[in-house]
């Protein structure tokens, strides 16, 4: 009986410490993909953001002239946010 008790114990702990590592491990793999998630999310919008700070600052003319009819007109085109965008690209 006591090779029964203690054969049942050892399985319990087996499985109990191979749950845990497993647990374990794939938390671990969760934190990764959530901080590549965060670092990749924040690029994208530092480039969305530089874009449309570009807007902002966009006096309407081109080298300091205006068009040919005497107005002011858009010189930089408005930002759209592409989630596959990276930060070379502008």
């Amino acid at each position: 009986m006591d090779k029964a008790i203690f054969g049942l114990v050892g399985v319990v702990l087996g499985f109990s410490l191979t749950f845990m590592k497993d647990w374990w491990f794939q938390q671990k793999a969760k934190k990764k993909e959530l901080d590549y998630l965060a670092i990749r999310v924040s690029c994208i919008l530092d480039t969305f953001v530089d874009r449309c700070a570009d807007v902002a600052y966009d006096d309407g003319t081109f080298q300091g002239q205006y068009n040919k009819d005497g107005y002011a007109e858009k010189q930089t085109e408005e930002p759209t946010f592409d989630r596959t965008l990276t930060a070379n690209q502008k």
